[in-house]
């Protein structure tokens, strides 16, 4: 019997401990998507026209034809900040396309048509393209962070993805870096300069970029929905595999004890 009330109280440990992050997890869901919700409902968008907010329609060098060259190019030359995913591009001919905002926009009404000359020998100065130059958000897994170029080129093209294309790196060089600390010695800010190697064929110029140090916890892959459904129950199989055989056991013990008695 004692034996019998071990492994319940194991297996009751095991099934709360499995299922308490699937209960937490729904319920911060929850919460979260009632807070999205309400703060949808407050800060309504009214719509701009794209006529409007596009008043240079002739916008330049692209490197090549494609929805975010010219997306991008337009943000960069009208000193905007156009999200593509509300957008239509449709090309017209190899030097102009139409630019409408989808139905289900929430920001956009409208289309223009814009001029351009697809150029791939045409070089961009680093400055223009990286237009967010402070409180970039630079991810680390650990304190004191390790700083690479393909990280910090990666945090720039998050923070400036509206005002150009994927920046190439081999095409540049980080020429130095400098982290500071916070009064408590803890890695807070980074401040780094890229500039464009000599023999770049893409790129001119330099431009130096602020980000605060961020440290993110690395993803728990065993805390998905599916994974906890199934260790549910492998732990459900398993106490019935060890209780049922200790039930039977103890259920013919009292039987053969009262025919002995």
């Amino acid at each position: 019997m004692k034996k019998f009330l071990s492994i319940l109280t194991i297996s009751t440990l095991l099934l709360s401990t499995t299922l308490a992050p699937s209960l937490l997890n729904k319920n911060k869901q929850t919460n979260t998507h009632i807070n999205h919700v309400v703060l949808k409902s407050e800060n309504k968008i009214e719509k701009q026209s794209l006529d409007k907010l596009v008043t240079e329609k002739n916008i330049g060098d692209i490197l090549k034809y494609s929805d975010q060259d010219i997306v991008t190019a337009i943000n960069r030359i009208n000193k905007q900040t156009l999200d593509i995913k509300q957008l239509h591009v449709k090309k017209i001919d190899d030097q102009k396309a139409e630019i409408s905002a989808k139905k289900d926009s929430k920001e956009y009404t409208g289309s223009i048509e814009v001029t351009f000359k697809v150029n791939p020998k045409v070089k961009f100065k680093l400055d223009e393209l990286v237009k967010v130059i402070e409180k970039v958000r630079y991810e680390t897994p650990k304190l004191p962070p390790t700083i690479s170029k393909n990280d910090v080129l990666n945090a720039i093209n998050i923070a400036n993805s509206k005002t150009t294309t994927k920046l190439i790196a081999d095409q540049i060089i980080m020429q130095e870096y400098t982290v500071k600390n916070n009064e408590k010695g803890i890695a807070k800010t980074l401040i780094a300069t890229i500039s464009a190697k000599a023999e770049s064929t893409k790129y001119e110029g330099s431009v130096t970029v602020k980000f605060n140090i961020v440290k993110v916890e690395q993803e728990d892959k065993g805390t998905d929905t599916a994974f906890i459904v199934l260790v549910s129950l492998a732990s459900a199989w398993i106490v019935g595999s060890l209780t049922l055989p200790l039930i039977r056991k103890y259920k013919q013990a009292s039987k053969n004890k009262k025919q002995n008695n």
